[in-house]
């Protein structure tokens, strides 16, 4: 095993320099295949995308699958890091480079191992894009001989040798919600003829959550946030349109139809009371990741009978942030557990470290757990 941990760590120091965005990662794709290579195995490609593949390992006509997600993002490291991205403009700011690594690694533990169940081993692309790459490739799985799904995410805010994982509703789901004001622009000197739509874009994000508030179940979970307010090109001119773009997350499919439906009711009420009109696109959703229980519950049993070094940390929150594994889980069971690897920095922060000691302590377990649903 001490090996396996050694070429687990060196791959990811391999992927780590050579981080590419969402369906363009056409070097990764390469180099994955070229490691795959060398352990007498395929990367195969998928018939909706170009980039990422996958790879059957075993029998396969009863398999478990494991999910690695492959793309970086367009964020300039930092260079005070001590391993340092060498595509400029990109970084592995998300762990991404880890989860190739451990998918990578499962292949090598694999490869030559006789079991029950056969290893599918999925390196998707575009997992960061609205435009996901989870819920494209889901569509093309053979369910029929796939069983079960496994995914983890290292994390910055967990500490190393812990895991932390929950049944039930493991992620939020995530929407992108662009909203457009439209009216009449002018002069700032005279704003009485015109509509200020800055000042009714303001007044609209703080009444629209405090409406969500007061119009949806209290014990409902879910949060609307603007990260994008666009509108005017100069001091004196008051705009004819303002756009504010955010995300709706929820951990509910329900509520989170119910709140798209609230928000376009309250963006029509609040356009006539202005005298404008204000237009709601939802295009895009990733639904929550809903960790299957009974495969929370073999997790469980796993544990009882290992003797590995990791903490396993029964969650009572779910994870606010998303992750298109969940296209997966409405298929087949899925399980997507967070592994702890606290150093510095924060997700999609330009400063982000892992600590890479975490492969010491965790890829151990996930091999095993692995091993035990392909023998069960």
């Amino acid at each position: 095993m001490n090996e396996l941990i050694k070429y687990v760590r060196d791959v990811r120091r391999e992927f780590h320099k050579i981080p590419e965005p969402a369906y363009k990662e056409y070097r990764t794709t390469e180099l994955i295949g070229e490691k795959l290579a060398e352990l007498g195995l395929e990367l195969r490609s998928f018939k909706v995308v170009e980039t990422g593949g996958y790879c059957d390992i075993g029998n396969p006509d009863e398999m478990i699958v494991f999910r690695a997600d492959i793309d970086g993002l367009p964020i300039v490291e930092s260079e005070k890091n001590r391993l340092v991205s060498e595509n400029k403009g990109f970084m592995h700011a998300c762990g991404h480079d880890y989860h190739i690594s451990f998918g990578i690694g499962l292949a090598k533990a694999f490869a030559k191992r006789s079991c029950k169940r056969g290893l599918k081993i999925i390196f998707q692309p575009a997992e960061e894009s609205p435009d996901s790459g989870g819920e494209h490739i889901s569509k093309e799985l053979d369910y029929s001989v796939l069983k079960k799904i496994l995914a983890v995410h290292v994390s910055p805010y967990i500490e190393k040798g812990v895991i932390k994982v929950k049944p039930g509703a493991m992620c939020a789901s995530s929407s992108l919600v662009r909203i457009s004001i439209i009216g009449p622009g002018g002069h700032t000197s005279a704003p009485e003829k015109t509509r200020d739509l800055i000042y009714i874009a303001c007044n609209f994000v703080a009444n629209l959550n405090e409406y969500l508030r007061k119009s949806v179940d209290p014990q409902s979970v879910f949060t609307l946030a603007f990260g994008k307010i666009r509108g005017g090109e100069s001091h004196n001119v008051i705009p004819d349109r303002v756009q504010l773009s955010g995300s709706l997350r929820t951990l509910d499919e329900n509520i989170h139809k119910s709140i798209e439906k609230k928000i376009g009711e309250f963006a029509s009420s609040f356009g006539n009371l202005y005298g404008i009109k204000i237009k709601v696109d939802i295009p895009t959703y990733c639904p929550p990741v809903i960790n299957s229980r009974e495969l929370f519950a073999e997790l469980n049993t796993y544990c009882e009978k290992s003797d590995y070094p990791v903490s396993l940390n029964i969650e009572e929150k779910a994870f606010m942030g998303a992750d298109d594994f969940s296209f997966y889980c409405r298929f087949i069971p899925g399980l997507y557990m967070m592994v702890g690897g606290r150093y510095k920095g924060e997700l999609h922060s330009p400063e982000l470290e892992l600590d890479e000691e975490l492969i010491d302590s965790t890829f151990p377990f996930i091999v095993g757990f692995i091993d035990y649903l392909l023998n069960k």
